[in-house]
């Protein structure tokens, strides 16, 4: 038997029934919109991710005062808005040169 014909998915599709697993899924139509709720506190992590660099860094920010870490309930977390303020107050221009 191989990988394929172990997937329960393609066993269950050749005994003519439905797959056990199946999770229905509903088309999104063009004039549905999502809303997207964007929470104003981040941990270390989803911060890190959000900027797209270490948690290591985060905490090197943190600590020269670059950056303000909160405690909420034993849970450290970082303002998006303290983010938008880094990120903008250490946005250099990248210059025309091209890279070697």
């Amino acid at each position: 038997m191989s990988i394929i014909d172990s997937d329960p998915r393609s066993i269950a599709k050749r005994r003519g029934r439905p797959p056990r697993f199946q999770v229905p899924v509903k088309p999104v139509e063009k004039h549905e919109t999502k809303l997207s709720i964007q929470p104003r506190a981040l941990s270390i992590d989803q911060a890190a991710a959000y900027v797209g660099i270490h948690r290591t860094s985060i905490y090197r920010l943190v600590n020269r005062g670059k950056l303000t870490l909160r405690k909420i309930g034993g849970r450290s977390i970082i303002l998006r808005d303290d983010l938008y303020a880094l990120l903008e107050a250490s946005a250099a221009p990248v210059s025309n040169h091209q890279a070697a």
